[in-house]
């Protein structure tokens, strides 16, 4: 490994210092400052990534080709629109020729076939297929030749007596060429079907072009598509000498081709790249088709992306940018080294947590013609509600506060009212601006205060002036999308007695990128108690909000937290809409570029819990979260400290038990509990030691009942709970460990509550990664663990780890109710003898309106499956997919649709990235 991270080291080295170089050059001559750019943040990128890492970490283009299945879905032509194109393939003017040259040396038969067809599926008919065999000796290959030039007049081939090589191999191919262009195509290459139709439309946009050359991409063994090049324009400044960014695929004139005599032996290898240099040098009439052409044959399994390329390569490469340099007369620009580092690096910029959200927002976003059709389907709906917009301001940059407007004016939605106080501004250009809109559109009413109230006496005042039924919040920086008063509407036409509704939201920075999205669960108010998620865009009754008395003065910096806590007290008739409708400005004074930007904010929001808990008799103490603020934890005082039966199951095990049991005794401060063991037919010496020693140190609060029969985890804990005497009953695995002293007053202060109906904790492997933050119902199936192997000090995703929340499930390993509870959905389910059995036992619980939550701060280690193993039988493994099966078949809709998480994020890993 130290010789592969010295390797890394040096071509890290290499690559930065030409950057570095490149940069400075095109930044001196004063062109393609973009393309400067792209290398500058490069070797910036560089410079935070440790050669160690980039040496162990694995291959992200995988991941980037995840992102590029989104973009095709989006981007590449469909059925339809191929249907269309050869529908208009009659009436294009001028119908040139294309000759597609290919050379062909022993190739394999499916590739080959692949390619061939690839030119026969052309919408566009005015092809020829030239080909070149170089002296094949696989006997299949001239077969496969001979049957498609007999199969189509337009198919020719020559046979090459005597194996040369690439060049030699296409020159032959260009001599019985007779197109008016030419292009080339690899022999296990492909043409997407609309590739000539693009030619020979661009060629009569542009009738004075002499080349044009595509995006492409690559196409793996398995027919997968990948990696794409999406090129930059054609730039005069010659720029291309350093990025070879014509390659596949490019289309010539074929006069052109034949002034400059074909292709030039010695440049084998780059002879594609030689040619391009050489024909750009005789015109500047050159175009770039921004589009995905041309698929590019790899194969992984023979040769992995890393693998080196050929050195004769790098010399026809070298020989070719010198003899181009050299004909500028910028001799000195290049030297030997630096045109060995051209080439020998992929440039990749993407950004990939940035990538993936551009990919979400082109999926789901909402276009132009959805625009439209959203338009008109306006006058369609049932209900169609005035939604005004609440809006102070104070000072807000000019920008800032233009571009916040014309997002409500922009509404496709067309029944609004914008409600504006300006908060007596001392910046001038605010009240100009303000009296323009006014004065531009009816729908936008101010309100000038004479003397500065700070934000909650400012949206009060705009409230006093809203007639809608609904009225909206919006920041005076920040942005509403077109589609987001609709989709609102929308909602309310879908669910008439909605009181409130909130959406997704996303950031948008000081150059308007739209990055760090926020994909939000249901109405989860435990989690709501924990940090402010439902924030923008919220829509509120304006009625209610009347009855509460609107915003309250001293809450400045979470008056929007304080708002929502009472106003929820009022109704539960509250729906959450799965999109990104606003965007979040984030600039030096906004509280969403820092959590440090409005640090009294913080103080706000805790006087605004600890009211809202004593109003609702449910009172405690609200603490901030260590480091993250704008998170806290509620500590609800115990009313009564009830006994609590602590069950746990076992077989064998015996040092297992006795770390456990020792952890329990010895770790806790909770005064009244008891433990029942239950003895699942165990053979074990050390074991019968074991719950020997216990019964005589504690033989008040512990016992043990024998249950021989075979492993049923449900009907073993339902046989504990008869013999338990607790009010509440805790469920622990036998491998776990307690860690925090006060975890059963953590688990019980929820317990307690009457909305409540399992309680979980933080669960850690032994190496202090989580196991356990609550589950997920969906992922990888039934369902996974939040967040399982990332480190304990994890915040986790907008402080899921950190914070209480509701969770749809939690793990049977540790798991507290109230017994009445426990019985009244009818204890586990005996059906579910090993699997999902906590799962449903929790689902039976949401089904009857209780709320499931996960408490960060009662945690304990677990050393999963310690006593029963792992699912790794046949038997096993036949067991469980048909305990998966009844769990999904009672189950479904929440299975396909977790309400504590998202439908935009993943269900194929537990690190809440968006769903692919």
């Amino acid at each position: 490994m130290s010789k592969t991270i010295e390797n890394v080291k040096n071509q890290w080295g290499r690559f930065k210092a030409f950057s570095k170089l490149l940069s400075e050059i095109l930044q001196a001559q004063g062109t393609r400052p973009a393309l400067a750019l792209v290398f500058q943040r490069i070797s910036e990128k560089l410079d935070r990534r440790p050669p160690e890492i980039l040496a162990e970490t694995p291959d992200i283009i995988d991941l980037f080709n995840e992102y590029y299945q989104q973009w095709r879905a989006w981007h590449c032509p469909r059925k339809s629109d191929l249907e269309m194109m050869a529908a208009t393939v009659p009436v294009i003017k001028h119908k040139p020729l294309i000759t597609v040259v290919m050379s062909t040396f022993n190739n394999p038969e499916y590739y080959l076939r692949s390619a061939l067809e690839s030119v026969k599926n052309q919408l566009y008919p005015e092809w020829e297929l030239c080909i070149a065999d170089d002296a094949s000796t696989a006997t299949n290959v001239k077969e496969i030749l001979a049957a498609y030039a007999a199969s189509d007049p337009r198919i020719k081939v020559v046979l090459r007596p005597i194996q040369e090589n690439i060049c030699a191999a296409a020159n032959s191919a260009l001599e019985i060429a007779t197109g008016e262009f030419v292009t080339f195509l690899e022999s296990d290459a492909q043409l997407t079907p609309d590739a000539l139709y693009q030619i020979a439309i661009a060629v009569n946009q542009h009738p004075q072009i002499d080349v044009l050359y595509s995006d492409e991409d690559k196409i793996d063994e398995d027919d997968n598509l990948r990696e794409p090049c999406f090129k930059p324009d054609w730039s005069g400044d010659r720029s291309f000498l350093f990025w070879m960014y014509g390659r596949h695929f490019c289309i010539y004139r074929r006069s052109l081709i034949e002034k400059i005599g074909g292709f030039r032996r010695g440049f084998e290898g780059s002879q594609d790249y030689d040619l391009l240099l050489r024909i750009a040098a005789q015109t500047d009439q050159i175009l770039h088709l921004p589009q995905i052409l041309y698929h590019r044959r790899i194969n992984l399994a023979s040769q992995p992306p890393k693998t080196p390329v050929p050195a004769y390569i790098y010399e026809g490469t070298k020989n070719a940018l010198a003899q181009a340099v050299q004909s500028m007369g910028n001799r000195a620009l290049l030297t030997p080294d630096l045109l060995v580092t051209v080439g020998y690096y992929q440039i990749d910029n993407q950004e990939y947590g940035h990538e993936k959200y551009q990919a979400w927002l082109m999926k789901y976003g909402a276009r132009p013609s959805d625009l439209q059709q959203m338009k008109e389907t306006v006058e369609a709906l049932t209900l169609t509600p005035t939604i005004s917009v609440i809006m102070p301001v104070y000072n807000p940059p000019e920008t800032f506060l233009k571009e916040a407007i014309e997002s409500v004016i922009n509404q496709v939605y067309p029944y609004w009212e914008l409600c504006i106080a300006d908060d007596c501004s001392t910046q001038g250009y605010i009240k100009p601006i303000l009296e323009h809109y006014a004065a531009k559109d009816a729908r936008i009413k101010v309100v000038f205060r004479q003397e500065n109230g700070h934000i909650s006496a400012a949206s009060n005042s705009a409230i006093a002036i809203a007639t809608g039924e609904f009225i909206a919040l919006l920041d005076h920086d920040d942005l509403l999308t077109p589609d987001a008063l609709y989709q609102v509407v929308l909602t309310i036409n879908q669910h008439p007695d909605a009181d409130m509704i909130y959406s997704d939201e996303g950031k948008i920075d000081e150059n308007n990128q739209l990055k760090g999205p926020y994909f939000k669960p249901e109405w989860s108010p435990d989690s709501f108690l924990s940090r402010m998620y439902t924030c923008h865009l919220g829509v509120y009754r304006r009625s209610l909000i009347e009855k509460i008395g609107g915003f309250r003065v001293g809450y400045e910096g979470s008056q929007d937290y304080d708002l929502v806590l009472r106003f929820t007290e009022q109704t539960d008739k509250i729906y959450h809409i799965p999109k990104i409708l606003y965007h979040w400005r984030i600039h030096l004074a906004s509280a969403a570029s820092s959590a440090e930007a409005k640090p009294y904010a913080y103080e706000a929001a805790k006087k605004a819990l600890t009211d809202a808990i004593q109003r609702r008799g449910e009172p405690g103490i609200v603490t901030s979260v260590p480091i993250y603020l704008g998170h806290y934890i509620i500590r609800y005082q115990i009313t009564e400290y009830k006994l609590v039966s602590i069950i746990i199951s076992t077989r064998n095990m015996g040092e297992t038990l006795d770390q456990c049991l020792t952890s329990i005794f010895t770790q806790n401060t909770y005064p009244n509990y008891e433990v029942i063991v239950i003895d699942n037919g165990s053979t074990e010496e050390k074991l019968a030691e074991v719950i020997a020693q216990w019964q005589e140190k504690e033989p008040t609060r512990f016992k043990c009942y024998p249950l021989d029969i075979p492993f049923n985890f449900s009907a073993i804990n339902n046989y504990a709970v008869k013999q338990a005497q607790g009010d509440y009953l805790l469920f622990l695995n036998n491998d776990t460990e307690v860690i925090t002293p006060d975890w059963i007053e953590a688990m019980v202060e929820q317990a307690q509550r009457s909305s409540i109906g399992a309680v979980g904790g933080l669960l850690l492997y032994p190496d202090d990664t989580i196991q356990h933050a609550g589950i997920i119902l969906g992922l990888g199936g039934i369902g996974s663990h939040s967040h399982k192997h990332f480190p304990r000090t994890t915040p986790g995703s907008f402080g899921h780890v950190i914070s209480i929340g509701n969770v749809s499930a939690v793990t049977g390993a540790c798991l507290m109710c109230r017994r009445e509870l426990f019985e009244m959905v009818g204890g586990f389910d005996e059906e579910l003898s090993v699997a999902y059995n906590d799962v449903d036992l929790c689902l039976k619980m949401v089904a009857k309106g209780y709320r499931n939550v996960y408490l960060p701060h009662a945690v304990l280690y677990h050393h999963e499956s310690k006593s029963r193993g792992y699912e790794d039988t046949p038997e096993k493994q036949a067991r469980w997919q048909k305990e998966a099966q009844l769990l999904y078949s009672r189950w479904q809709k929440f299975i396909d649709n977790d309400p504590c998480y998202s439908p935009h994020l993943t269900r194929d890993r537990e690190d809440y990235t968006i769903r692919e």
